[in-house]
């Protein structure tokens, strides 16, 4: 089974036709399966209000849609995050309404969709996913506890394949677990990889000690600091200060931070952040900057060295 896992910029209304909806929270997931292949809609529910649903989604996806709303207030920061971060896309619906807000920009290269729930599902099954082979890496956004079998986590993996019986870390807290059974869309299967969709019973490690944002797998890097290469965007004129407090993503990990030099408007430098608690992370990891008291809200973004 092939998981592709996509941030949906559509209304509420064109999710819902696309796919199933999973239980609301900050992030929704809308999920529909074809054949060998199962697609995930991740919709960022609380964004605007809060920023960290829209990071997270641009995160964890292989692919976005993004259906253009000129009379929303947040047009101008969702097209400076879909700049930044670089990822491929689809616009749904009327382009020409930002043709020349995206001149330029990778944003104008992006397939251009009819708003039609079908058609935008037929594309969706061909989107190739980020997955690749390797050491077992799932990021944990799900955690509970039953009665009957234990404790329960729930993630995409991005890489790897894990088995029944796999000793496997926590991280960034690096606690020893094992793999007791494993379901994939509700089945009970031996094995799960290819960008799939995790459901781990695990032993060894309580859920209260789990949190939303930790990497299960077979190798990781864990601290409070580390060195990444980051690029701020022109269009953040006064550039990023290494005096002002930012917050950082790295996967659905999030805490204020610290840098170690000023990256000027259009500049790209090689740093490094101090967070106020610890990460797992790996070279290669997605590093989100965000300043809450600015719009654009997102002012930078690089990988982890």
């Amino acid at each position: 089974m092939k998981g592709i896992r996509v941030l949906s910029l559509l209304d509420k209304e064109m999710n819902a036709k696309i796919g199933k909806k999973g239980a609301p929270g900050d992030i929704t997931i809308y999920s529909y399966k074809q054949g060998d292949v199962a697609v995930e809609l991740i919709e960022p529910t609380l964004y605007p209000e809060k920023i960290h649903p829209l990071i997270f989604g641009l995160a964890l996806s292989d692919f976005i849609l993004f259906k253009p709303d000129l009379a929303s207030k947040e047009l101008g920061e969702m097209l400076a995050a879909l700049i930044i971060t670089g990822k491929p896309g689809a616009i749904v619906g009327d382009a020409g309404a930002i043709a020349a807000y995206i001149k330029g920009s990778p944003l104008a290269q992006w397939e251009i969709l009819d708003d039609d729930a079908i058609k935008v599902r037929e594309k969706l099954l061909g989107v190739q996913n980020n997955w690749t082979e390797g050491k077992v890496k799932i990021n944990i956004d799900q955690v509970f506890s039953l009665k009957s079998i234990g404790v329960v986590v729930l993630g995409a993996i991005s890489s790897g394949t894990i088995k029944v019986h796999d000793k496997l870390t926590m991280f960034p807290i690096n606690a020893p677990v094992e793999v007791k059974s494993l379901q994939l869309h509700d089945a009970n299967v031996e094995e799960i990889s290819d960008g799939s969709r995790v459901g781990a019973n695990i032993k060894g490690l309580e859920a209260d000690k789990i949190e939303r944002g930790y990497v299960l797998g077979n190798e990781m890097r864990s601290g409070k600091q580390f060195t990444a290469q980051v690029k701020c965007p022109a269009f953040i004129k006064d550039g990023i200060s290494k005096e002002r407090k930012i917050f950082v993503y790295v996967g659905l990990q999030y805490s204020e931070a610290t840098l170690s030099a000023d990256i000027p408007a259009g500049g790209s430098e090689r740093v490094e952040i101090t967070c106020e608690k610890n990460y797992a992370y790996e070279s290669g990891d997605m590093v989100f900057l965000v300043d809450p008291g600015r719009k654009p809200k997102i002012i930078g973004t690089g990988r982890i060295i």
